[in-house]
């Protein structure tokens, strides 16, 4: 490693230390109660998932008084990464290595656990990556944990779940979607289930109207497979026909960008496309910017209510058919107000701060959704 790099390497090691001293003095109460959030190691990115666990951190900590314990986060045993922060973006979330953990909470009453998703078959007694996190987590009166199902597409085989329960029998399941808060998805994952509902943004919306915004069109990174899908239509085809029909428009695929920069983008675009789950932040946040946004149906994210409005479509193919047609129709500035609104306030209903704080005051206070 050469000198610079070395010197780099120090300064953050030193930043991230102090920075994290004067946290731990502010803020940790003298409880031996702990719920802590284990979260991944580099990708400090701009993601639904990532976002969705900041918030819901934050949540969590502004009640404090309710559970009265210290909140924190990690990254898992034995990774010792220097990020303390997620820096893409606005948040309060300070990332601790799992050793720092172990030495400032001892001898816990109680301790729960935050587990995204995919660390599901990390969590085994086999593990040998996780032997301290066992002897340090088995000591506690009260030891539980909670999967974060941030997307129901992406959860690990039901064999990983049973696993987990064997060996953490105290285990429940928050999810982020109302379309998967259910007794069906509760009675198949055999563990008692509780709606967060989703809120994406740390910060406000930059909200423009069809006067002030460019001629635009943002996508999301996806890649069309991500999604259940038949179709042989790829994202390649729709750029192409974009280009080739509306060549007044600027394409930008959202991709290394800070929160902020992202943020400014779609509230100058006029459109957007999503390649991804359909009901996504790309989706959710281009509304919330005064934008039209353009997707594909899907069962497991969408509810019934967005069935056939005139941009979200049943298919890829039939998005290919009619995406110019489309973007033409609601280049009328009243068409294209009009609708930003019908979609905001059926957003609005899903997609609230108030709601999301409701929901973990429910579930702090033992009213699960689904037991």
């Amino acid at each position: 490693m050469s000198i610079s790099k070395e010197i780099k390497k120090a300064k953050r090691k030193f930043k991230s230390w102090v920075f994290k001293n004067q946290f731990k003095k502010e803020d940790f109460k003298k409880s031996k109660r702990l719920i802590l959030f284990f979260v991944p190691k580099e990708v400090d990115v701009i993601s639904g998932g990532i976002l969705s666990i900041c918030t819901i951190y934050k949540v969590v900590k502004e009640l404090e008084e309710l559970h009265n314990c210290n909140v924190v986060a990690s990254f898992l045993p034995g990774v010792k990464g220097l990020d303390y922060k997620f820096s893409k973006f606005e948040n309060n979330m300070v990332i601790f290595n799992f050793n720092e953990i172990t030495k400032y909470f001892k001898d816990l009453e109680f301790l729960e656990v935050h587990i995204p998703d995919y660390m599901i078959p990390l969590f085994k007694e086999s593990n040998p990556d996780l032997v301290s996190f066992s002897g340090w987590a088995f000591k506690t009166n009260y030891f539980k944990i909670n999967i974060l199902n941030q997307n129901d597409l992406l959860m690990p085989d039901l064999k990983h779940v049973k696993d987990l329960k064997k060996w953490v029998p105290n285990l429940t399941m928050t999810v982020a979607h109302e379309k998967y808060a259910t007794v069906e998805r509760r009675n198949y994952y055999d563990i008692p289930l509780h709606l967060l509902s989703p809120w994406l943004s740390p910060s406000p919306y930059k909200t423009r109207s069809f006067s002030d915004k460019d001629n635009c069109i943002v996508l999301s990174p996806d890649e069309i497979d991500r999604v259940p899908s038949d179709t042989m239509v790829t994202k390649e085809e729709i750029i192409s026909k974009i280009k080739k029909m509306l060549p007044e428009y600027e394409i930008i695929i959202i991709q290394n960008m800070t929160y902020d920069e992202y943020k400014e983008t779609i509230s100058r675009a006029k459109f957007t496309i999503t390649f991804g789950e359909g009901l996504d932040g790309y989706f959710v946040e281009s509304i919330f910017s005064g934008s039209v946004s353009f997707a594909v149906y899907n069962d497991v994210f969408f509810k019934p209510d967005f069935k056939g409005l005139p941009t979200v479509y049943d298919s890829f193919d039939l998005l290919l058919e009619n995406i110019i047609k489309d973007i033409k129709h609601f280049e009328n500035p009243e068409k294209y107000t009009e609708y930003n609104w019908e979609l905001n306030v059926m957003l609005s209903k899903i997609y609230s701060y108030k709601r999301l704080q409701d929901n973990v005051t429910n579930y702090y206070r033992g009213n699960i959704d689904f037991k």
